[in-house]
């Protein structure tokens, strides 16, 4: 009588204790990410795709100046309480902080966005994408770098070094900060190869045809150099190339034909 009588008294008591649970979890609904951090991800190349971006890369890739260079970064899992930031330098000399606006989630991640502004040309910038949660358990990654480069071509010819098989044409440049030097080799008749070096130095490339040089400086202009293999018309300013060669096969060097570089110390 007594042992029966006690079996439904615990089937109740264990049914009420469920139900109190249910309405518990109901009433107090708990997300399974909450308070967390991970990790913090920001590869500034992405997959160095030309036509295609990743949400977490920076843009520019290789910035310029005077453009405005914004990061991206992401956060997993999502979670309140997260804040990103990046702890840098310029030119060697520790910034201020900056910290990371909200973008958006997308499935398990947050993304992130931090506007640096913009900057000169010969910058060197050096940065990490820091986060944490709820001021603990940080997370770091970095350092990453950039060098602010700008567009930069040759000007008028300011000298030149006659080396036997080659000859060296110094130049000015546009932007004013370097001193590039334009190599010009003879590999055989009617045929010539040109270097060109940003800062003056590295030009390796030889010939075996030696040339015959005249520097007529005193001119009008900037004067030009003779160079025997090409036709005078053909000239870089203050650079002739003479002598005999097939249109078809006559790459006409000429002021705005020397390629621009894009440069940045």
């Amino acid at each position: 009588m007594t042992l029966t009588s006690q079996v439904p008294r615990r089937r109740r008591a264990l049914v009420a204790m469920v139900v109190l649970a249910a309405i518990t979890v109901f009433l107090h609904p708990q997300s399974a990410w909450a308070g967390t951090l991970t990790g913090v991800f920001h590869g500034p190349f992405g997959n160095d795709e030309l036509y295609a971006a990743t949400p977490t890369e920076r843009a520019p890739r290789d910035p310029m100046a005077g453009q405005a260079v914004d990061l991206h970064a992401a956060t997993w899992p999502v979670s309140p309480g997260q804040t990103v930031w990046i702890t840098w330098t310029k030119n060697g000399v520790p910034q201020t902080p900056i910290g990371a606006g909200w973008d958006y989630n997308s499935g398990n991640n947050t993304y992130w966005k931090i506007a640096m502004g913009s900057f000169a040309r010969g910058d060197q910038i050096s940065y990490t994408v820091n986060a944490d949660v709820d001021g603990a358990n940080q997370k770091s990654i970095g350092p990453f770098s950039f060098a602010v480069t700008s567009w930069s071509g040759p000007s008028n010819v300011t000298g030149f070094v006659n080396n036997g098989t080659s000859v060296d044409v110094t130049t000015g440049d546009t932007a004013g900060s370097f001193t590039p030097k334009v190599r010009f080799t003879f590999p055989a008749a009617d045929r010539f190869h040109v270097q060109i070096a940003p800062n003056g130095s590295g030009l390796n490339i030889t010939g075996s045809v030696t040339p015959t040089v005249t520097d007529s400086a005193g001119n009008a202009h900037a004067g030009h150099v003779e160079v025997a293999g090409q036709d005078p018309e053909d000239a870089v300013p203050g650079v002739g190339l003479s002598g005999r060669r097939d249109d078809a096969d006559r790459p006409a060097v000429r002021p705005g034909d020397l390629p621009q570089r894009r440069l940045g110390q």
